[in-house]
């Protein structure tokens, strides 16, 4: 499922064709099956060791906790 500012439709597609086809937009995949859009995201939402990102959209994407590292790095966080 693709989530845009306008809406979300069903694409028909693996999460790596779907990465390969965004060219060069700025992201990161944040989760098994969560590619999130830099530019998407409102906010960090953390509740103990569990890490969320709020989009501009109202979404709520998950952060594996295998990528919190990899979101840190991309300053989406703060390091602390």
């Amino acid at each position: 499922r693709v989530h845009t500012a306008t809406g979300s439709r069903l694409v028909l597609a693996t999460l790596g064709q779907a990465i390969v086809a965004l060219g060069r937009t700025e992201g990161l995949q944040v989760h098994r099956s969560w590619w999130v859009a830099r530019r998407a995201v409102a906010r960090p939402l953390a509740d103990g060791r569990n890490l969320r990102l709020e989009l501009t959209n109202g979404v709520i994407a998950p952060v594996a906790r295998t990528s919190v590292a990899a979101v840190r790095a991309a300053g989406w966080i703060d390091a602390g």
